[in-house]
């Protein structure tokens, strides 16, 4: 399981010990949701192998897709709060699976690897708050919205687009998503920084049988 978050150096060996025997491995196939906006969950997926999709009822496009060695769950897992996207499979998938009970066994002995992974759902969740049209007008920094643990796989470094999602207009310091007019085909989320980009099948996807 190549996940940078769990790989890292910086990743005390302890704690992998704590976790490994209660990560199950899980198949899911093309076309299947893992989890559903709105839901309540206490599962954490790691994707060892395959593609999936990040849809939500605010966008009528892909926020983003996510593969070897991204992880998702984490916000409704961590925090407590209902699932804040739609998960579902682009191809064929091979998860590991944990469930919140464990992980917070193994965070009672290893606090900053909590702090890190609640840090990390906690600018997850505020990304997709910001999809609503109720929050416009609310201004954000562009360090809130990066997400370090997608950057570090592969399949990010790779298509390079570890940023992919911030237009081309934010810079530095505090800036504010521009919208279209509620009458724009794509809905008013679709000026943020979650851009639709992928066309077709990436050749990592062919190479997956996407």
């Amino acid at each position: 399981m190549q996940v940078p978050l769990l790989s890292a150096k910086s990743t005390p060996e302890t704690f992998l010990e704590r976790i490994g025997p209660a990560i199950t491995s899980r198949v899911a196939f093309w076309g299947e949701t893992i989890i559903k906006e709105d839901t309540t969950g206490t599962e954490l997926f790691f994707i060892d192998s395959g593609i999936v999709e990040v849809l939500s009822k605010q966008c009528d496009f892909v926020i983003k897709a996510l593969a070897d060695g991204c992880y998702f769950g984490d916000v409704a897992c961590l925090l407590g709060c209902k699932r804040t996207a739609t998960i579902k499979s682009r191809t064929n998938l091979n998860l590991s699976v944990i469930d919140r009970e464990s992980l917070m066994d193994a965070f009672e002995d290893h606090p900053e690897m909590q702090s890190k992974m609640m840090h990390t759902a906690s600018k997850r969740r505020k990304r997709m708050v910001l999809l609503d049209e109720a929050y416009a007008d609310v201004g954000y920094d562009e360090e809130d919205v990066e997400d370090e643990e997608d950057a570090r796989t592969k399949y990010f470094i790779d298509v390079k687009s570890p940023e992919v999602f911030l237009p081309p207009s934010i810079s530095k310091g505090k800036s504010k998503p521009k919208r279209k007019k509620k009458n724009h085909k794509k809905g008013p989320c679709s000026q943020l920084y979650f851009a639709p980009f992928f066309k077709g099948p990436s050749r990592h996807e062919q190479k997956l049988g996407g």
